[in-house]
């Protein structure tokens, strides 16, 4: 009897193979997921914490952002001088008062102190044709009705030519002669520049351009003469 349910149970299953039963097939597993990049660990600071995560929008800018921000471009233009002040009729005869003042003046000390034969000759010089130029200026103001008042100009001129004249008193021979001639081909290259670019612009009366007109040769020709004296020393 069991030999017999054996065999019935080993045709049961050859019947079941031979009719295309199918096993129920194996569960297929999933795959694993795949790790994690690794993060790069954050640079430590020299006192060990952790650096402060920079955001664009709150960077503080260094010294040299600061100083080039600060620094206006290379092309840009300078900035414009200021013209010099206007000057008044009254204001101009004055000028040229204390130019001729201060030429007179070290010319006398130029005629006593130096050894230079032309130097002294010059200083001469000087005395007669700034003696005449300041008469002249007199007799302008009166015509113009002007009265010369002091100005800025006149000041400034003053106190260079006190100055020099003071240095030159110190000095003898040789040393003095150089120093007398450098001081005149300063002053009179000085009161040319202001001819032009204040005097002779601004004066209004007839007169007084009239004398500017006449006295700015006779400067330029002591200007060039000095120049030459100064060469030779």
């Amino acid at each position: 009897m069991n030999r017999m349910m054996s065999c019935l149970a080993i045709s049961g299953f050859v019947f079941a193979i031979g009719c295309g039963a199918k096993e129920p097939p194996a569960s297929v597993p999933s795959p694993p997921n795949p790790p994690e990049p690794a993060l790069a660990p954050e640079p430590m600071t020299e006192n060990g914490g952790s650096p402060a995560k920079s955001d664009p929008g709150s960077m503080v800018p260094t010294p040299a952002d600061k100083a080039a921000a600060a620094s206006p471009p290379t092309d840009a233009p300078a900035p414009a001088s200021n013209p010099p002040p206007a000057l008044t009729d009254d204001q101009i005869l004055y000028v040229l008062h204390t130019a001729n003042a201060g030429e007179i003046e070290q010319a006398h000390l130029a005629r006593q102190k130096a050894k230079n034969a032309r130097v002294k000759q010059f200083a001469s010089m000087m005395i007669k044709d700034h003696s005449d130029a300041d008469k002249k200026g007199t007799d302008v103001a009166k015509k113009a009705k002007a009265s010369p008042s002091a100005n800025d100009v006149s000041k400034g001129l003053e106190s260079d030519a006190k100055q020099m004249t003071t240095t030159m008193s110190s000095q003898k021979g040789a040393d003095f002669d150089r120093s007398y001639m450098d001081a005149q081909v300063k002053e009179h290259q000085a009161v040319l520049d202001l001819i032009d670019k204040q005097l002779a612009p601004n004066a209004k009366s007839t007169e007084l351009k009239t004398m500017l007109q006449t006295i700015r040769p006779k400067i330029e020709g002591h200007l060039k003469h000095a120049q030459e004296i100064q060469k030779n020393l």
